[in-house]
């Protein structure tokens, strides 16, 4: 697909009409960075996937925030890049490891009977991670 995409590049004079050329050879570059991305995250039969979880704790914002900057702590091989609040006061904490980063957002919820946590990042298959400590 690649390769076909190139040489329609290649020969975009031939092939598209001079009104709505700029158009055309923009759509077809667009295809062609498209398909290279699909292909950069096959390559080496590892696909790679971005997750986002949502998850709800019975636990008060501050009991699940101690949580999770304690699982993302140096001796579970993780490195704390970001602990700050965003615009609507929740906590953003950006974790780096050997691997993808992690992305975790905490924040109690209206009624505050509950905490809300969105953990997003990739999953990159066949990779190894790091257990956390026993």
């Amino acid at each position: 697909m690649l390769a076909a995409t190139d040489r329609a590049l290649e020969d975009t004079e031939n092939r598209l009409p001079s009104r709505g050329a700029k158009e055309g050879w923009d759509l077809l570059k667009s295809a062609r960075n498209q398909q290279g991305e699909a292909r950069a995250a096959f390559q080496d039969g590892r696909p790679r996937m971005a997750l986002k979880l949502t998850l709800m704790a019975k636990a008060s914002p501050a009991q699940v925030e101690a949580y999770y900057r304690d699982a993302l702590s140096s001796r579970n091989g993780w490195r704390l890049v970001s602990d700050a609040r965003d615009a609507e006061g929740a906590l953003v904490l950006l974790a780096q490891q050997n691997g993808p980063p992690l992305w975790v957002r905490i924040q109690g919820t209206d009624d505050s009977a509950m905490t809300k946590v969105e953990l997003a990042g990739a999953l990159l298959s066949g990779a190894k991670t790091n257990k956390p400590a026993s």
